[in-house]
């Protein structure tokens, strides 16, 4: 919906015209400046219009002696709205904005709980001087803060508390560490050792210089909250009730509505739904590449489910060329390095040439169970509910098993900890402690392990563990990272449908057998929404947006990585042995997924001048 950015009791006033053209391309149709100078407070807004477009719901906006940023979208704001009116609450617009504003005036923290939506907010409140901050159940919304002695600043977007001149810029090693081994960052740990995030689902408050962080929604406390079905029938018919409440939500907005479309389960469910209840005709979206790339084309696929539903279809053909002309706007607007999200860039910037919202299918797989090691949990989880403690146990014939084969193995018998150590692993065959230069071995174990074992609560099953985990991670850290930073800076809102909390909540406390068995993923998800999925999508191999990152490293983007890593940011990073691995593989045109992330990494780090030395 918009950028938002505050200084609570910080003077940024010389760099406010340099936040606001970081700002801008997240709202490019206006924006709006609030100043309390007594105490040397402002609240920045950049709008990006979709629910009341009217003037009168510019921000930043008051009530009384409230003041809000906000950015997101709150789809019940009607209802709320209805609830506020009967308590004496007067409204002078018909946005979602006044009713954040008012719910907080009203109930207080206890306003998170009543949003159905995605949101990312600051409210200054004049008569106390204290400030207060929320972020949605998931974090599709980000938002990044600096904290000094007293006061704070914030914002939508990491590098617009880079231009506000923070002192020092410096690379956080802990998160390269965290970065170079998953593919993004985690929680707290941003590319800057300066900047931190507020969690998912937790609120902010500074009140007399102290601020204090508090959770106020829980997936796992939510589910065991939820009455279970007496039935698998049961839990069908509920997941599609709230699947279609989901879909008529992401239709509420005062501009056209479309959708990003694959040849998979997620798209066409997504799509489908959308076409049931929109009162015009849906635009959907895909990526394709040039013939040699075909193993990666969702062209046909993603046309047949268009037709089906007689959408107005849209393609973006990728190619060599492309890539050269776009990748340095790419790194200029991602906010944050990433392993993924070039695929997110491509398509908002061609979506957003025809609407403002796109709806996706993220977070289908995270919470229905829709990658293969959830199949491998379901089994572990009925045949080796401890596993071993090392995999030096297992037999000597298990160690020469096929590599296909080995892995599953060692994935079945491992601890439920140690099977999270190998999902979402993009680390090569150096360690980390051989790659950065100023982290040892012991203070790099204690990174990891903090990584890795935080979210393992042993009353949940080896499917629920794995669903919290790739919520935790790999959805948060990267899928919706990526998918707003790179969305918004085209202009282009997206709105993930199976991330709604009540939808996500009913699912997560689903018995495993539900989603998963031996033979199948996403179970209950396929036979609730089974009218609108053509037989053909059932024998096609699970892709998604992939990209042929490897192939252009290799090619036309090898003489720009190349000097990159002859350079300075690299040469202090980097160990001269990894350096000269890197360089030689190359060459070589051996390459993987850890030569993208040094490359991204590295060509971020240089075009905002972050500091690599004295770490």
């Amino acid at each position: 919906m918009c950028g938002i950015f505050g200084a609570i009791q910080v003077n940024v006033s010389g760099n406010l015209g340099d936040v606001l053209i970081g700002l801008q391309k997240r709202g490019p149709d206006g924006h709006g400046i609030y100043e309390d100078k007594d105490y040397l407070t402002t609240l920045v807004h950049t709008r990006l219009s979709i629910i009341d477009t009217t003037n009168a719901a510019a921000q930043p906006m008051e009530y009384g002696d409230l003041v809000i940023t906000f950015n997101g979208e709150i789809y019940n704001y009607q209802e709320l709205r209805n609830e506020l009116g009967s308590l004496g609450y007067q409204f002078k617009t018909n946005s979602d904005t006044e009713v954040v504003l008012l719910s907080y005036h009203a109930w207080r923290e206890k306003c998170l709980t009543r949003f159905r939506g995605m949101f990312a907010f600051g409210i200054w409140n004049k008569a106390d001087q204290t400030f207060f901050a929320g972020r949605d159940y998931f974090g599709i919304k980000p938002f990044y803060y600096h904290r000094y002695e007293k006061g704070l600043i914030f914002s939508s977007l990491l590098t617009s508390l880079l231009a506000t001149g923070i002192p020092g810029k410096k690379v956080n090693l802990t998160g390269m560490a965290i970065f170079l081994q998953s593919g993004s960052f985690s929680g707290d740990h941003t590319i800057v050792e300066q900047i931190q995030q507020l969690p998912a689902a937790h609120y902010l408050t500074l009140e007399n210089g102290n601020l204090n962080i508090i959770r106020y929604w829980n997936i796992v406390e939510e589910a065991i909250k939820t009455e279970q079905p007496t039935s698998y029938e049961q839990a069908v018919k509920e997941v599609r009730s709230l699947l279609e409440a989901s879909a008529k939500y992401q239709l509420v907005a005062d501009v056209p509505v479309g959708a990003f479309l694959s040849s998979g389960i997620d798209s066409c469910v997504t799509v489908g739904l959308m076409s049931k209840f929109a009162q015009t005709k849906l635009n959907t979206f895909t990526v394709g590449f040039e013939k040699k790339f075909n193993n990666l084309n969702e062209l046909d696929g993603a046309r047949l489910i268009s037709k089906r539903f007689g959408t107005d279809h849209h393609e973006l053909i990728v190619n060599d060329y492309l890539i050269n002309e776009q990748i340095d706007d790419f790194i200029r607007v991602m906010d944050q390095p990433s392993i993924d999200g070039l695929n997110t860039y491509l398509i908002s910037k061609e979506t957003s040439r025809h609407t403002k919202v796109a709806v996706s299918g993220l977070g289908s797989d995270e919470i229905f169970g829709g990658y293969s090691h959830f199949v491998y949990a379901a089994i572990a989880n009925q045949t080796f509910s401890k596993g071993i403690e090392s995999i030096t146990k297992l037999p000597a014939f298990v160690h020469k098993l096929p590599a296909k084969y080995k892995d599953m193995l060692y994935y079945l018998l491992s601890t439920p900890v140690a099977r999270h150590r190998m999902i979402r692993n993009y680390g090569d065959s150096h360690p980390v402690v051989h790659k950065l230069k100023n982290i040892k071995f012991a203070e790099h174990k204690t990174i990891m392990d903090n990584y890795y074992d935080g979210y393992v609560p042993s009353e949940l099953d080896a499917v629920q563990q794995l669903s919290l985990w790739e919520i935790h991670k790999y959805l948060s850290n990267t899928l919706l990272r990526d998918g707003d930073a790179l969305s918004m800076s085209q202009a282009l809102e997206v709105r993930p449908i199976f991330l709604d909390h009540r939808l996500a909540s009913y699912v997560f406390g689903l018995k495993a057998s539900y989603k998963v068995n031996f033979n199948s993923k996403k179970r209950v998800l396929v036979d609730a929404c089974i009218d609108l999925l053509p037989p053909a999508i059932f024998t096609k191999k699970k892709t998604g947006f992939e990209l042929p990152l490897t192939h252009w490293l290799k090619n036309n983007l090898q003489g720009e990585f190349l000097s990159i890593l002859k350079g300075e940011a690299a040469a202090n990073l980097f160990t001269e042995t990894y350096r000269l691995y890197l360089e030689k593989s190359l060459q070589k045109g051996e390459v993987n997924n850890t030569h993208w992330a040094v490359f991204v990494a590295l060509k971020f780090i240089n075009f905002h001048k972050l500091e690599t030395y004295s770490i």
